[in-house]
């Protein structure tokens, strides 16, 4: 799947690719999709998901109405827990 995924990412307009270093950082702005490919054989990575409340609202939308687009959802839980 990735293979095949990043070859088509090569060929889009507007494609970015970098590659991190050992105490580097990478911000990734809201909305971008992306891929991450560790290459290092030991490979530490941590990510953190903001979501404002002004941004609230549109979060919660897509976990409900694409959660095929959504990856580390517990689909066991309800639709509305209360």
């Amino acid at each position: 799947w990735a293979r095949g995924f990043y070859r088509e990412a090569c060929a889009s307009p507007g494609f970015q690719e970098c590659e991190t270093g050992p105490g580097d950082v990478m911000f990734v702005p809201r909305g971008w999709w992306h891929m991450v490919v560790n290459v290092a054989p030991i490979t530490v990575a941590v990510s953190h998901h903001f979501v404002s409340p002004a941004g609230l609202y549109n979060t919660l939308r897509l976990l409900r109405a694409a959660p095929h687009q959504v990856s580390g959802l517990d689909r066991g839980l309800p639709r509305d827990a209360k």
